[in-house]
């Protein structure tokens, strides 16, 4: 998926472009990369320095201009400690840190996630609510939200299935709670900003 293939690398291969390909001249985001084998990063290491891609299969390097921005799912040194986290790939990625507070530190944002998220799953419900009342954003303020915002977001959706008016009430969300399971959220991005200069240019 990353990198392609080539015809004949292995019984029903074909000629396929990667990832990597793909986003050559724009930017290509890896997600929970501490979650990846350490010989996948290693691999994806080796294209971030030789600016260059190889399909599986393939005799030759294709060269890549693109920027990488990479997330992990917990503290990176505590990744690298683990050995989840090459140290040598964080170090050639993460060159700007953007770190993300859990969603239980910055609440302030739940009423403009609120409407994003509703707005989502009335588009995806078929449904027309316009909104969530101040007793049930006042829930929301009051929980923790261990799963940070996709537990949120599961919990919007949730309510709003569960709504029978126009607005998600304070029953909606206990209903909506009943069932919600929290889930890791990224924590930490890193962004490589290097551009990958293709040959020639």
């Amino acid at each position: 998926i990353l990198f392609g293939t080539t015809r004949g690398a292995f019984t029903g291969a074909r000629d396929k472009i990667g990832l990597f390909e793909q986003a050559n001249g724009g930017t290509l985001f890896l997600g929970e990369l501490n979650a990846m084998a350490n010989r996948l990063q290693a691999k994806i290491l080796r294209v971030v320095q030789e600016r260059k891609v190889r399909r599986l299969g393939a005799l030759h390097e294709k060269p890549i201009d693109l920027k990488i921005i990479s997330s992990v799912n917990k503290e990176p040194h505590v990744a690298i400690a683990e050995k989840a986290l090459r140290p040598d790939l964080f170090y050639r990625l993460g060159v700007v840190f953007i770190p993300i507070p859990p969603l239980r530190e910055r609440k302030s944002d739940l009423p403009q996630l609120a409407e994003f998220f509703l707005d989502r799953a009335n588009r995806r419900l078929g449904t027309d609510i316009a909104g969530v009342t101040s007793e049930a954003m006042e829930i929301f303020f009051n929980y923790d939200w261990p799963g940070n915002v996709r537990q949120f977001a599961n919990a919007v959706e949730r309510a709003a299935i569960f709504c029978s008016s126009t607005m998600i009430a304070p029953g909606d969300v206990d209903q909506a709670f009943s069932n919600a399971q929290p889930v890791a959220d990224a924590g930490m991005v890193l962004q490589h900003v290097d551009q990958c200069p293709v040959a020639g240019q």
